[in-house]
């Protein structure tokens, strides 16, 4: 008679487990994340309520008890998170406080023009980062691999608002390439061509730190792989050789890659908030940093927490990459 043992699961079950256990850590996560914005801004410096004041204008106590009240600022601190996490949870983020509109509003008219720049500027890293790393690799030790390299060195070194600076002087102030800045040209209908025309430069400029990072990280993880035992099978079996870098290489060489692809989603918010203010893109980095400089704590809380959410999305992409790209990772 056979045994009792429990039959093992499909592998579609194990998928799903894997995802949900994801999904379940990311949410606590995002809880956590609430918690330390909603905790940083309350432990800054003033009073957020100064925003809602005309300095200009005398307001007496009573007055501005009544308008504490009003905001909800009156209770203790777990009151006001809870109040203010209930909000956001059904959509509401509350009201800027320079001039009353929705937050929910402001972030999603802006959010369109931060995710074009983003998304343009770390799809174009992914391509010239993965082939340039793929050339390298393949040419090791000549000098088209440590051209690259000093190209890398020179990418990571340079800092976001540096590069945009130079590379606004150079092709736009001396070379007339490109605009010197803004979403489209003023007095000329909004087009495709017109936003291209002025995306191009501040998205190669965000692109460059990512792309000489992912071009080293291919680099190093393709040559790892090509040294590999079934890498050499492939090749004694007389594939050709760019189907044996393609094919057996490069797949297994991009399990790293990605982790780096997915953690420069995070890092590249900062990176769109620079180049964002430098080249006057209007999307949420340059609403962010207005908002700083006011004082407006609903703005500032909502894009922390967009961009919180932002960034947990893309790990939770990152890792069921993973499982697409090596089926050998376990399902912890």
């Amino acid at each position: 008679m056979g045994g009792g043992g429990a039959k093992a699961l499909p592998p579609g079950v194990h998928v799903t487990v894997y995802i949900g256990k994801r999904v379940l850590i990311s949410a606590g996560m995002l809880i956590l994340i609430s918690m330390l914005i909603f905790l940083l801004l309350r432990l800054a410096p003033g009073n957020p309520i100064d925003a809602y004041i005309n300095p200009s204008i005398a307001i007496s106590q009573k007055q501005l008890a009544t308008l504490r009240s009003q905001l909800g600022l009156d209770g203790p601190l777990t009151t006001q998170y809870l109040a203010w996490l209930g909000n956001v949870l059904r959509g509401n983020f509350g009201y800027s406080a320079v001039d009353f509109r929705p937050v929910s509003l402001l972030i999603a008219e802006r959010a369109g023009p931060t995710l074009l720049l983003m998304g343009s500027g770390i799809l174009l890293a992914v391509l010239v980062g993965t082939a340039s790393g793929v050339i390298a690799a393949v040419w090791r030790n000549t000098v088209l691999d440590y051209s690259l390299a000093v190209l890398a060195f020179l990418g990571i070194a340079t800092p976001a608002f540096l590069a945009a600076l130079i590379g606004m002087y150079v092709f736009a102030v001396r070379l007339h390439w490109f605009p010197a800045g803004g979403y489209r040209t003023p007095g000329q209908p909004l087009t495709a061509g017109n936003v291209a025309e002025h995306l191009i430069l501040p998205a190669v400029i965000l692109s460059l730190y990512y792309t000489a990072t992912i071009m080293r990280y291919t680099r190093a993880a393709l040559l790892e792989v090509l040294n590999l035992d079934y890498v050499r099978t492939a090749r004694a079996k007389g594939l050709p050789e760019w189907l044996v870098i393609l094919r057996h290489g490069l797949r297994n060489a991009l399990v790293p890659v990605v982790t780096l692809i997915g953690a420069s989603v995070g890092s590249a918010v900062g990176g769109a908030i620079f180049i964002e203010s430098v080249f006057g893109w209007p999307g949420m980095g340059l609403l962010f940093i207005d908002a700083v400089d006011a004082r407006n704590y609903p703005v500032i809380m909502g894009i922390s927490l967009v961009i919180g959410v932002g960034v947990l999305c893309a790990n939770l992409l990152t890792d069921v990459t993973y499982v697409l790209l090596d089926p050998r990772i376990q399902y912890g």
